[in-house]
């Protein structure tokens, strides 16, 4: 039999168990929420935005004319649409596949690209107009007024600097995507024939 001297009882009693303090507590906090960003970021890759080389000034200064906006630039004309992300003089490609009267831009700058849908309407009608108006696509493009209609202005960030090597990324993607949904259309019809 062993005998313990009450020294050693006392401090065991004092000790108790394993408490967590509160800085202890802030502490393990702290470390999962910086895990969790760390982990997040590793899954999802470094942002493309981060490493990327691109105009960054332009592309900020851009974002937030659209950011700052209510609609984000929807329901202007193009004109003033143009004015206030300073347009003017930059490069641009009409890229449209099976566009409604108007057109679907993308607009050149080192490093990324801004895609703007735009609309014909016929003069003094807007996008917001329930005013019924017919015209022929000769009148229409004659006369008729380009506005910011249907989808918000959007950049995507490749890293590219000149302007055809763009234009044959986004045909490439373009045919890549049409050759997927003419195999899905094939598959399916297949199945409608057997059934």
């Amino acid at each position: 039999m062993s005998v313990t001297t009450p020294e050693v009882v006392q401090t065991k009693a004092e000790r108790g168990r394993f408490r967590f303090g509160r800085r202890t507590i802030y502490v393990f906090k702290l470390v999962f929420v910086i895990g969790g960003i760390l982990l997040w970021l590793w899954i999802q890759g470094i942002p493309v935005a981060w490493t990327a080389d691109y105009d960054r000034e332009r592309y900020y200064e851009m974002r937030r004319v659209i950011d700052g906006d209510r609609k984000r630039l929807l329901g202007k004309t193009f004109a003033e649409a143009s004015q206030l992300l300073r347009l003017d003089g930059v490069p641009w490609d009409d890229v449209a596949v099976q566009q409604e009267p108007g057109m679907f831009r993308v607009y050149h700058f080192r490093g990324f690209a801004l895609y703007l849908t735009l609309r014909r309407y016929p003069p003094g009608i807007t996008p917001e107009s329930h005013t019924p108006w017919t015209s022929s696509g000769d009148e229409l493009d004659r006369t008729g007024v380009l506005w910011l209609a249907s989808q918000y202005p959007a950049f995507k960030i490749d890293e590219v600097t000149d302007r055809a090597e763009r234009l044959k990324q986004y045909w490439k993607a373009v045919d890549e995507e049409c050759a997927r949904i003419n195999a899905e259309m094939s598959k399916r019809s297949g199945r409608g024939q057997a059934q």
